[in-house]
């Protein structure tokens, strides 16, 4: 109830304008009850971070595991990745994350590296079974990993590539990653 109500009020306002009394008054909660759970507000939103960093990192192993060719598990590792961007529902709380101060409160946690290495081990994991079987001879899975991050976090940023003067969808926006990607690691 409190993680839904902190939510809630972070789709109507800044993160440094909820205090702990709002969210106790929005979950009909007693401040008992609030810090039987959490010691601040900033720790609430680190759970949730953490949580939602962990279901992120669940499915992306997931889509990884259910792949029979190292090549598809990298394409299912974007296409779960770009949710992120084209997705509504998706949109819409990865939104919540977007504003300063709640990053902020994030980073002093910490959290960030956790989650990072979370999106990370299903593509290292993809591109290490590629070098292995041929199918990705170029890769270097710790190496490219982070760099495939980086690039697929651009685009989610930028709601796609842009192109002819206008942004690219979420299929098309795939076939573009997935065909630069797969040339930079020798892939077919």
């Amino acid at each position: 109830m409190l993680v839904d109500a902190t939510k809630r009020l972070l789709r109507e306002m800044p993160y440094a304008g909820i205090s702990v009394a709002a969210i106790l008054e929005r979950s009909g909660l007693s401040t008992g009850a609030f810090y039987r759970h959490f010691q601040s507000k900033d720790e609430l939103m680190v759970s949730v971070y953490r949580d939602n960093g962990s279901v992120l990192g669940a499915l992306l192993a997931e889509r990884v595991a259910a792949a029979t060719t190292p090549p598809e598990a990298l394409e299912a590792w974007m296409e779960e990745m770009l949710r992120l961007a084209f997705e509504p529902r998706t949109v819409q709380h990865v939104a919540l994350f977007a504003d300063a101060g709640l990053r902020a409160a994030v980073a002093e946690a910490g959290v960030v590296a956790s989650t990072r290495q979370l999106m990370l081990a299903p593509l290292v994991t993809a591109l290490d079974a590629g070098r292995r079987d041929g199918s990705l001879p170029a890769a270097e899975p710790r190496v490219h990993a982070p760099l495939i991050l980086a690039m697929v976090i651009d685009v989610i940023e930028h709601r796609g590539i842009e192109g002819a003067g206008r942004r690219s969808g979420k299929r098309a926006t795939l076939e573009r990653l997935l065909a630069f990607t797969l040339r930079g690691l020798g892939g077919r």
